[in-house]
């Protein structure tokens, strides 16, 4: 399907192509034989005025003025013609090669690299294009970056900064706050989860507050309280298990502001800070109380088809899917519901709008500077790594036996909020809707990988 589609974007170029040609041979006039000189001194006596006619006579100033006014009209109607002509031509020159571009997007990235996949749903055509039936598809593209003139435009290289269009790449003002992993963390710096949805957050704020006993503000200290109601200070509140959660929610925008006007990151008490919104969070901490960020990565396939599964097993929410007519996980992925770059739009800050390389390459920088990474896919390893990069060490000692036993329950049988649905079929047409609603975030997910190894011959020995 694919290459069919090419090709008759091709033979619908190739007519305005060969069009164009055909229109300058019929406007172009054959060579005419030079004059000899006979008729050059006949010309020049014309022109001149030295001519004689039939009679003898030879004609006068005013046959001759009118001869140059036949001259000029026949001057101008060909300058028009030339104009019109050269206009047309431009323009099946462009719908060309535009038509050209197109069939190489649909046929996505050629073997050298330098064609790129559409970046949106609503510009892409549904013509089954996306993944071959390997997940090795995915794989060596994460440094590889286009432009509209199919040049290299993205450099990236987790051991190297960021480079985009041959510059290095700033990451953006907001997240001046957050601890760069290269820098040493210190006892001022307040450890930040950064909560990816359907990637295990669940269970690490889970291990937090039930094995290693942490102090943490995200939605759980104000539960069941009504906004009037929360008060204008800052306090520790219990649950009926005793963890412990400081009264804020630091999971919605509104209680991020209530957060950051309560001066949250100076609150002494707590321990850990758990939200989804990375910009938004950011501007908790400041110079003196850097946010330490971490956060657990998911293949954006995996995510988006536990999103939907988890979605149904929520009456209204399934209602709603219903309503829709979303009874199928490729029916949701196609839709407007479906999540569209998730990783990509909250690192790079670009929540709205079509997504480009240039946010691409800032949101590997902000990974890549900024995040401790971890891979639900080793979610054992990743978490004794963030324990020993944010020193909890002595946390999880001082539980002994039954804090170790708590942490492999949870990370292992006891799973918190596992949703079991079936998975996805690669080269399925659920798995490429996803791919196409998330081209940006598969990508970007190669690259934490790939800064995911190299994180740990860095920190993790």
């Amino acid at each position: 399907m694919v290459q069919t589609t090419a090709s008759m974007l091709r033979s619908i170029a190739t007519p305005f192509h060969d069009s164009a040609r055909s229109r300058i041979r019929r406007h172009r006039k054959p060579a005419k034989e030079p004059p000899n000189k006979q008729q050059h001194n006949e010309l020049a006596k014309l022109v001149n005025g030295d001519a004689k006619d039939a009679t003898g006579a030879t004609p006068g100033k005013l046959e001759n003025d009118e001869q140059r006014q036949i001259r000029a009209l026949n001057a101008t109607a060909k300058g028009k013609r030339f104009m019109m002509l050269l206009f047309a031509t431009s323009v099946c020159l462009f719908t060309t090669r535009k038509a050209m571009e197109l069939a190489d997007v649909i046929q996505g990235p050629s073997e050298s690299g330098t064609a790129m996949p559409a970046t949106s749903r609503r510009k892409r055509i549904r013509d089954g294009s996306g993944p071959s039936t390997k997940r090795d598809s995915f794989t060596k593209t994460s440094a590889l970056g286009w432009s509209q003139n199919n040049t290299m435009t993205l450099e990236s290289d987790p051991s190297k900064p960021t480079m985009y269009l041959g510059r290095s790449v700033p990451i953006p003002a907001t997240l001046v706050n957050l601890a760069d992993t290269s820098n040493e963390v210190t006892e001022d710096d307040l450890p930040l989860y950064w909560h990816i949805p359907r990637s295990g957050g669940a269970t690490m704020k889970a291990i937090a507050s039930q094995c290693l006993g942490l102090t943490i503000a995200s939605e759980r200290g104000v539960m069941g309280t009504s906004k009037e109601n929360l008060g204008n200070a800052l306090m520790v509140v219990a649950d009926d298990k005793g963890q412990k959660y400081v009264n804020v929610d630091t999971t919605s925008p509104f209680g991020l502001e209530r957060a950051k006007a309560l001066k949250l990151a100076k609150f002494r008490p707590l321990d850990l800070v758990v939200s989804p919104y990375l910009q938004d969070v950011a501007q908790l901490f400041d110079s003196s109380s850097r946010g330490r960020t971490f956060a657990l990565l998911r293949h954006p396939i995996d995510r988006g088809a536990s999103l939907y599964y988890r979605m149904l097993q929520d009456k209204k929410l399934q209602i709603e899917l219903a309503r829709f007519g979303l009874d199928s996980l490729d029916k949701y992925a196609r839709s407007d519901l479906a999540e569209n770059n998730w990783l990509t739009r909250y690192l790079s800050g670009k929540i709205n709008g079509e997504l480009t390389v240039q946010d691409e390459a800032v949101a590997r920088e902000v990974l890549r500077t900024k995040v401790m990474v971890g891979l639900l896919e080793k979610k054992e390893e990743s978490f004794h790594r963030f324990v020993h990069f944010l020193g909890w060490n002595h946390l999880q000692e001082s539980q002994g036996e039954w804090g170790e036993r708590c942490v492999e329950r949870l990370l292992g049988w006891g799973w918190e909020g596992k949703v079991n649905h079936p998975r996805v079929r690669e080269g399925s047409s659920e798995w490429k809707a996803l791919w196409d609603q998330n081209t940006f975030d598969v990508r970007l997910y190669e690259y934490a990988q790939e800064l995911y190894e190299l994180q740990g011959s860095m920190f993790w020995k």
